[in-house]
């Protein structure tokens, strides 16, 4: 089985933002990067959340699926001490089903 590869744009390293293997996707590298600079965008960790649930959504798009068929998600955040709350707030709002 051949994987399709799903690019949104320039990434900001080495790899595909998204991979179609059968009837999965994977994808990587949902960050609050501007696909056009490299640039970090967001200066709170609420709109680094909103940005990167953003790009994520753009590649699930692009691969024809959305944010409503996620199965698991994983998240790196650099302070989860200070960081949590805000982002659990925005994911909440802008993840489908999330379940408290």
């Amino acid at each position: 089985m051949t994987p399709k590869m799903i690019s949104i744009g320039e990434s900001v390293a080495s790899y595909s933002h998204g991979k179609v293997v059968g009837n999965l996707l994977f994808t990587s590298g949902a960050t609050p990067h501007d696909l056009d600079t490299g640039e970090v965008r967001g200066s709170t960790i609420e709109e680094q959340t909103r940005l990167s649930i953003q790009t994520l959504e753009k590649i699930l798009t692009a691969a024809g699926s959305g944010l409503s068929d996620l199965l698991q998600v994983q998240v790196f955040l650099n302070d989860i001490g200070a960081d949590y709350d805000g982002f659990d707030a925005t994911y909440k709002q802008m993840i489908p089903g999330v379940v408290s």
